[in-house]
């Protein structure tokens, strides 16, 4: 009977284990995902259109924080704050971050990059990125495991959360409809040669047309 019952014990914390492994596991006891995701990156893509960053080189800082009080710092602070400060930080916390840095050019791509995490459970991971256009340029992972990055010509986003459109800080011509994730993972951007019009000017005025209907729509939603 003692045998038996040693037998099912073991089974059961084989199944626990395999339950509680992963993503997946650490969800069924989170209290509030949103304010503090599971951390469980695990790799990295990022692919640069052909004219991100306003056609020009930029960084970009992958964190994985151990610390609450570091990370509630880093939520705070615009890209352009903390890429000033980047140095320092790793002086002041180097027992509290771990970070993976790039230079990248309009269409690179980096594809399945390991993110390394310690045995002890971090906090928090957040992505920045040195754009030239205003904004905080930074986003906090959720609790995806390899999660892919497009950076955009005026800011970027992780598509496993969402890549729309943004309107603000973008001129006309670098209107984008709504992205699907699946299809738009990694793909870029056309190459400029192969987005040129037959026509500039029926071109703009659609484009034109395009910010009319999004304005009007808004008037809607607003009333």
């Amino acid at each position: 009977m003692r045998g038996l019952m040693q037998r099912y014990a073991g089974v059961w914390m084989t199944c626990l284990g395999l339950v509680l492994s992963g993503c997946q596991g650490l969800k069924l006891f989170e209290k509030d995902t949103e304010k503090n995701p599971s951390v469980c990156l695990e790799f990295v893509d990022i692919s640069l259109d052909s004219d991100a960053n306003q056609d020009s080189a930029i960084s970009v800082d992958v964190l994985v924080v151990y610390k609450d009080e570091l990370m509630k710092a880093l939520m705070k602070m615009k890209a352009a704050d903390y890429f000033a400060s980047r140095i320092q930080i790793l002086r002041d916390y180097p027992d509290m971050v771990d970070m993976w840095h790039w230079e990248l050019t309009p269409g690179q791509v980096v594809r399945d990059y390991p993110i390394t995490q310690r045995s002890d459970a971090p906090v928090g991971a957040v992505i920045f990125a040195d754009y030239f256009a205003p904004g905080d340029h930074r986003i906090r992972f959720a609790s995806e495991g390899h999660a892919h990055v497009r950076m955009k010509k005026f800011d970027f986003c992780v598509l496993e959360q969402g890549c729309s459109g943004d309107l603000s800080n973008q001129s006309i011509a670098s209107r984008q409809d709504k992205e699907d994730a699946k299809e738009s993972a990694m793909k870029g951007a056309l190459p400029k040669s192969a987005q040129g019009s037959s026509n500039p000017a029926q071109e703009l005025k659609k484009e034109v047309s395009s910010v009319k209907s999004e304005i009007s729509s808004l008037k809607q939603l607003l009333k």
